[in-house]
């Protein structure tokens, strides 16, 4: 993960991981939700390109995946109205999420495919890191692994009869996830300090 990368992976992060309940149902639709907006945003934005309106394409992008998240939430509530209601407004914490780590707003002169390969790599790279945190979150936080089903939540139970001085209330909860995101961040941080020392210690052997 580069510097700029780890920047943008944690506004992300603050944005469509801290606010969710710390379920992996919850995780997986917001995780779909991610990379069906990104794909399409980035359809749409070459769709701009085309019909030469792409000076405008930040307005316009804004109002398409605006409104393509109202027809996701909709989808949602006849999948599932109890996992609408508890997203709630959380359900269009992708949107912003998408125009950081896949950048929509900007102009590109790559081709379609290069353009949706580059960056659906940059959003399943942090599908799979938000994927982890849910799960995470879901097995220490209430011992189980969840899955969204149209009654709500389909939970396998993991542990049973937890005993009181278990913490996991404290990773379901909104400051055990900044406390997880915080630990995970300064681990991918000195990985890529290390790793460039590694680099310059290479090149300086090289020459």
């Amino acid at each position: 993960m580069k510097k700029n990368s780890l920047y943008t992976y944690i506004a992300s992060s603050l944005i469509i991981l801290v606010p969710v309940p710390g379920r992996l149902s919850y995780g997986i639709i917001l995780i779909l939700a991610l990379n069906a907006l990104t794909a399409l945003g980035i359809l749409f934005r070459h769709l701009t390109k085309k019909l030469s309106v792409d000076e405008y394409m930040p307005a316009l992008m804004t109002v398409f995946l605006i409104g393509l998240c109202i027809i996701l939430k909709q989808l949602l509530i006849l999948y599932s109205p109890l996992t609408a209601l508890t997203l709630s407004f959380v359900i269009y914490a992708p949107v912003l999420s998408s125009l950081m780590i896949s950048s929509l707003y900007e102009n590109t002169d790559m081709s379609l495919s290069r353009d949706l390969s580059y960056n659906m790599k940059k959003t399943a790279y942090f599908s799979i890191f938000a994927f982890i945190i849910f799960l995470f979150r879901d097995i220490f936080g209430y011992g189980t692994i969840s899955f969204p089903v149209p009654s709500g939540i389909h939970e396998i139970a993991l542990f049973k009869n937890l005993p009181s001085a278990f913490m996991g209330s404290f990773w379901a909860s909104v400051p055990g996830a900044l406390v997880i995101l915080a630990v995970a961040f300064v681990v991918n941080y000195n990985a890529i300090k290390k790793i460039k020392i590694a680099e310059a210690v290479f090149k300086e052997e090289e020459n």
